[in-house]
């Protein structure tokens, strides 16, 4: 105890005592100080305990914040190399050779292939569709926005829109759709978002993406095994990309129901992977694949706290993607007129189209997606209209991303970026004026108030 506090609790007590209103023994006097004095030393301990606590959680958050930016950054960098481009524009070369070669089959079948001319075309339909596909692409940068809104506090629907284009793009011209998020990241960054933001938002987008279209497609699979009227081939292969698409999800559960077990599950599957020679290094991949479960986990609790939101994202995403695979039935009803007791089927088939082509591995399903929706519809597209429906189909769910993408990067080199750093260097001129124009009204109240109090001396 210091000596002033000791000091001022002997005065009050030799102030009670004189007036009658107390006695106490000296010891007793001490005995209480000392206790009171070992309290408050204790409770001074503990808060710099906890102070240190909080700055090493702080370090070490900080830390791993800047770790996956910098591998986001590189993965951004590798893409963007000369290797990678060609790579890419290669891959989309090979998009346009398997259509060429699907035209040729079409040409040389029985129905062969109906001229431009020939089409009956149904405008209705076509109104439909293009209303539900900006319903899509709607769904798709509300949900973004509303992250946003969660992480910053404000509605940004042109960052939101914009983000989804960019990652859309590099999805679909990288193999297994596995581009798209570390250009998010760092188009997110380079937008004034913060850095734990910046990568949240990517990672929660795809967390409930990839949640949305696990129940859609189990539910459609389903109803697939319990008619005989959809293709075996693709019905067997819709197996297969669903059972790889929702891994990841599954092991998430699965760890966060027995962490023991979920680890050493992949203990056991990194290593056999590592003696078949598929793995070259079991440490390095053991370590990634529990991050992404660390961070699924960490959006899955964040969002967990709050059902409103996890349910308007979920509900949300449910009807993007309900958008997407409504598009071949619209289609269909383009060159064919409406039929309503096809859309169902159509759905269905959609989906299982979607699953066959998630596991292959060139960029955008190349080459299975083509394959498929010739095997699924070829029996509904009579009269030589297969080949345009398919051109149709692949125009709203592949070429439209590749062509937006494009037109926003080169927006942003060349208008956007400009824009941007003269809107920032705007922000701060703004932000310099207010605090000169405080500190001015500041410094002329100290000197008013100066002259008032030499004016009274007079």
């Amino acid at each position: 105890m210091s000596k002033k506090r000791k000091q001022v609790i002997d005065e009050d007590l030799v102030a009670l005592e004189e007036e009658g209103l107390v006695f106490v023994d000296n010891q007793s006097q001490i005995e209480v100080a000392q206790e009171e004095s070992k309290v408050e030393e204790n409770a001074s301990k503990e808060e710099k305990v906890l102070e240190e606590n909080l700055k090493r959680e702080k370090q070490k958050f900080q830390a791993d914040q800047k770790k996956k930016l910098d591998e986001a950054e590189q993965a951004v960098s590798k893409q963007s190399s000369k290797k990678k481009k060609i790579l890419n524009w290669t891959f989309f070369a090979l998009n346009i050779v398997v259509v060429i070669v699907i035209l040729v089959i079409q040409l040389n079948g029985e129905g062969g292939v109906t001229s431009p001319q020939g089409l009956t075309f149904y405008g209705w339909p076509f109104l439909v569709l293009l209303i539900v596909f900006a319903l899509n692409i709607f769904f798709d940068t509300f949900a973004v926005s509303y992250l946003m809104k969660k992480s910053i506090g404000k509605w940004r629907f042109g960052l939101a829109y914009k983000t989804n284009a960019i990652g859309r793009y590099y999805d679909y011209v990288t193999p297994l759709a596995a581009g798209g998020q570390p250009f998010q990241i760092t188009y997110l960054k380079s937008h004034d978002i913060p850095i734990h933001s910046a990568m949240s938002i990517p990672l929660a987008k795809m967390v409930f993406q990839q949640l949305g279209w696990v129940v859609m497609s189990f539910i459609c699979m389903i109803v697939s095994f319990t008619s005989s009227q959809y293709n075996t081939f693709v019905s067997a292969t819709s197996v297969v990309g669903f059972v790889l698409g929702s891994f990841m999800l599954f092991l998430i559960v699965f760890l966060s129901i027995s962490k023991n077990w979920g680890r050493k599950l992949v203990v056991i599957v990194l290593k056999l992977l590592q003696k078949m020679r598929i793995l070259k290094s079991y440490e390095k991949q053991y370590e990634k694949i529990m991050k992404v479960i660390e961070d699924y986990q960490s959006v899955m609790r964040q969002y967990a706290k709050s059902p409103k939101d996890f349910l308007i994202l979920f509900f949300t995403y449910m009807f993007h993607l309900a958008m997407i695979y409504m598009i071949p039935y619209l289609v269909f009803s383009m060159y064919k007129g409406f039929d309503s007791s096809l859309f169902f089927d159509f759905y269905v088939m959609t989906v299982l189209i979607d699953l066959a082509s998630s596991f292959f591995p060139l960029p955008g399903g190349t080459g299975m997606s083509e394959l498929t929706f010739s095997a699924m519809f070829g029996s509904y597209f009579a009269g030589g209209t297969l080949f345009w429906a398919l051109i149709t189909w692949r125009l709203f769910s592949f070429y439209y991303y590749l062509l937006q993408g494009i037109s926003i990067i080169c927006y942003d080199q060349f208008y956007g970026n400009r824009k941007h750093r003269w809107i920032q260097r705007k922000e701060t001129l703004v932000e310099e004026s207010v605090i000169f124009k405080q500190e001015q009204i500041n410094r002329f109240r100290a000197e008013r108030s100066k002259m008032r109090k030499q004016a009274k001396r007079k």
